[in-house]
């Protein structure tokens, strides 16, 4: 049985494209729109941004390495300590993180010329007061804040895995860095077990990747590095909206019925909500709106790094492709925006207005009397010979 299509859907003799040739039309500009932008991006502005992000690389590699956080492969890259499973000695973040806060951050103990640029800056207290790193950074916090040093760190109810130093009369010297225990309580099993070196290596690493993120926040480091990923995006970015705007505007505005590649290849075109030619000002309106919804997405995402920006710029991708599947027209995200429809371009006679429709068909003489009764034509009926 023929199926017939509801007159307050689509004008007579106008298909809807159908979900498969629509989503291969999709894929093949979605191709085409990322070959351009690789070309765009690696033909040009790579290289365009080169020497800027590489300045600012250089930058933070420096910071990284004079931290003592890092150190340096053989190419010279800075790499994260890491301890050995089989043999784990903690005493590699120890070094570095002692290092970090209580000479990087504060300059004390080295060479000014390699301290923190910020290490006469003042640090403010959450009671407002002012206080300088050197002042801040002290054995005394690291004790407490790193090591988790209690109040009375030999009760036996202690859980943490380190203690203080003891003078030669047997009384804590807090003007020490902590020592590691041999037991703490553990309050999992309830009992005192023994800390070992992987016991300690974990912890340790812990504190010792809340040091890099404490690095990544100080003020000379955190703009050079939003900075750094701000370029990075709009490196990107251009390609990308250069490579839509000629994939998704340029081409509509070239062929008919604001086709793109995709839609040419599969026989699609556009029209609007109402089945109607499309005016040109809508064929341009299209894109802009998949754009600024692209430009909402990418300045709303939080500047982490690159990759992970361009992996969340695929949500509106999503979105768009959930509003395909869920519409009885098919019709993505930015179609609504823009009242635009996709349809079969090749079994479909596309009217500029209802009053052609009327004028049309009312000089066709070999539609069966049925037919024109219900104003619709059968999906299976042959268009062909009433194309115009």
């Amino acid at each position: 049985m023929s199926k017939i299509r509801d007159r307050n859907t689509l004008p007579r003799r106008t298909l809807l494209a159908t979900f498969g040739s629509r989503y291969m039309a999709a894929i093949v500009d979605f191709v085409i729109c990322f070959a351009l932008t690789l070309g765009l991006y690696y033909g040009a502005f790579y290289f365009a941004f080169r020497e800027g992000n590489n300045q600012k690389i250089n930058q933070l590699n420096d910071y990284q390495i004079s931290s003592h956080l890092f150190y340096r492969d053989d190419d010279g890259f800075p790499m994260y300590y890491e301890h050995d499973v089989n043999n784990p000695d903690y005493h590699i973040y120890e070094n570095a993180l002692t290092y970090y806060y209580l000479s990087y951050l504060t300059g004390e103990g080295i060479d000014i010329n390699e301290a923190a640029p910020n290490c006469n800056e003042v640090i403010v207290l959450e009671d407002g007061e002012e206080v300088f790193p050197k002042d801040y950074y002290t054995i005394a916090w690291y004790n407490k804040t790193i090591l988790g040093i209690g109040i009375d760190p030999d009760d036996v109810n202690d859980t943490g895995y380190f203690t203080y130093q003891k003078d030669s009369s047997g009384q804590y010297d807090q003007t020490k860095i902590g020592v590691a225990k041999e037991k703490h309580y553990d309050a999992s099993s309830s009992s005192v077990l023994p800390i070992s070196q992987l016991d300690l290596c974990v912890y340790y690493g812990n504190r010792y990747m809340e040091a890099y993120d404490n690095l990544t926040y100080q003020s000379f480091y955190l703009p050079v590095r939003l900075n750094l990923n701000f370029m990075q995006g709009i490196s990107i970015l251009i390609p990308i909206l250069i490579a839509i705007l000629i994939t998704y505007l340029l081409f509509p505005l070239i062929f008919k019925q604001g086709q793109t590649l995709g839609k040419l290849i599969f026989k699609l075109g556009l029209c609007n909500s109402d089945g109607y030619a499309l005016s040109r000002y809508r064929v341009i309106f299209r894109p802009i709106i998949a754009i600024l919804l692209f430009l909402f997405v990418f300045l709303v995402t939080p500047n982490i790094n690159l990759y992970l920006n361009v992996m969340i710029l695929i949500v509106p991708l999503l979105i768009s492709w959930v509003f395909t599947m869920a519409s009885p027209k098919h019709s993505a995200l930015h179609d609504y925006l823009s009242f635009t429809i996709v349809i079969d371009a090749k079994n479909s006679c596309i009217y500029k207005d209802p009053i052609e429709e009327e004028i049309e068909l009312s000089k066709e003489e070999n539609i069966e009397p049925d037919l024109k009764k219900f104003g619709e034509v059968p999906l299976s009926y042959d268009r062909k010979q009433y194309k115009k």
